[in-house]
């Protein structure tokens, strides 16, 4: 048989962090920032393999009777190199949730890679999970300033990014994470009461692994931090990961100043993504936060979890067939 799935194991490592570089994926695919919570998730990925060279990686947990793709990362799904054909590629797909099926789970929840993080800006898998009834469980929005394209600055952000040039701001990277990690946490206590993702102990790990991924930019005064952001750079994405500001930061616009500085710095990349504004239950917006990004050019795109029941998929239908 021309195709052969593995479970991942840690003998599969090589082939899977190359396939990961050689199709410019994001870096968090790489299997050590995935395992930096292998204690959180039981893994359950796999390795497609046709004609004996990988084909696709499906970044993968279990718990009880479901397959989850990815909670432990921002998206995960269908990784595949778009070189061998759509009706091959269905068949990859199918192949994987049949293995799902055989292994005694009944769901699979899928989190949809968003278009801008794809190279070859396939949307494949839309059609496959249409065969397969996936119902759309949630969309989040997500605003990204295309930065192949003109953004005009709202006259708003040109007054903070003013007063932040009149108060004698500079943006530099920084190393100082410590500090920021403490203004970050009180932030989202504040705010949200909530917590980093990540712990000071785990973002310093992930950092020395991926120097160039992921990187610490401030907004300071008189080498004072006045505000912040935790940037994760993938091939053709800048994502902020993390924001954060003092009271201080937030009077002198120094968040405003900070971004206007990253975007003209990251302008050979495509996409820079400012994250989510949608709250996780009920599908609401936040307003201020949409209308915040918004005022840098941002341009929504949607962040699609999909719920596939393995149980009623029909392994054996052809969808691929001849006109007659």
């Amino acid at each position: 048989m021309d195709i052969q799935i593995l479970r991942y194991n840690a003998t599969l490592k090589q082939d899977w962090n190359d396939f990961v570089s050689s199709q410019a994926f994001p870096f968090f695919f790489n299997r050590d920032f995935m395992e930096y919570h292998s204690d959180k998730f039981h893994d359950h990925s796999i390795i497609l393999y046709f004609k004996e060279k990988p084909a696709v990686i499906f970044p993968a947990h279990q718990y009880q009777n479901s397959i989850y793709s990815h909670n432990g990362l921002s998206f995960g799904g269908f990784l595949s190199n778009n070189n061998h054909g759509t009706e091959n590629l269905f068949r990859f797909f199918r192949s994987i949730l049949h293995y799902y099926s055989k292994e005694s789970f009944t769901t699979l929840y899928y989190k949809k890679t968003p278009l801008i993080y794809q190279q070859h800006l396939a949307q494949s898998d839309e059609f496959f999970l249409f065969q397969a009834n996936a119902k759309l469980e949630n969309r989040e929005t997500n605003l990204v300033i295309p930065l192949r394209s003109e953004n005009k600055l709202q006259d708003r952000k040109k007054r903070a990014i003013q007063k932040s040039t009149s108060y004698g701001i500079s943006v530099t990277e920084s190393d100082n994470w410590d500090t920021f990690w403490e203004m970050l946490t009180e932030n989202l206590q504040d705010r949200h009461k909530t917590r980093p993702v990540h712990t000071i102990s785990e973002i310093l790990k992930l950092k020395k692994q991926f120097t160039e991924n992921i990187r610490l930019f401030m907004s300071q005064k008189n080498e004072k931090a006045l505000a912040g952001t935790v940037l994760f750079i993938h091939p053709n994405v800048v994502h902020s990961q993390y924001i954060a500001s003092t009271e201080m930061g937030r009077e002198t616009g120094a968040v405003d100043f900070l971004f206007k500085n990253l975007i003209e710095k990251f302008n050979d990349y495509n996409w820079f993504s400012l994250g989510v504004s949608s709250l996780r239950l009920g599908g609401k917006v936040n307003k201020g936060l949409t209308e915040w990004k918004e005022g840098f050019g941002a341009q929504p795109f949607s962040h699609d979890n999909y719920l596939i029941d393995l149980t009623k998929i029909d392994f054996y239908n052809q969808v691929y067939v001849k006109a007659i």
